[in-house]
């Protein structure tokens, strides 16, 4: 998780960056205009947030399916004549 929360970071970081150093209509000949580079960055930045969300959501579901498993009582054995049921 700490992978894709840098990502995120270091995503928004290069989008405002590149706004700033270079404002939107930067680069407007170029084969990689800044107006496309914010876009694409922008957009990583929000699907590293969107994998940051559904790890960590795996992570808390996981440790209450943990937690359940562990407080769960054992079954109590029910004999039938000489057969046991478990």
């Amino acid at each position: 998780m700490v992978f894709w929360t840098l990502n995120a970071v270091f995503s928004v970081v290069k989008t405002v960056t590149s706004v700033q150093e270079e404002g939107i209509d930067g680069r407007k000949g170029s084969m990689y205009p800044v107006e496309d580079q914010v876009t694409d960055t922008g957009v990583m930045a929000a699907l590293y947030a969107l994998l940051v969300l559904i790890e960590g959501g795996l992570w808390v579901w996981k440790a209450r399916l943990g937690r359940d498993i562990m407080v769960e009582k054992p079954r109590e054995r029910e004999s039938v004549g000489s057969m046991r049921l478990v």
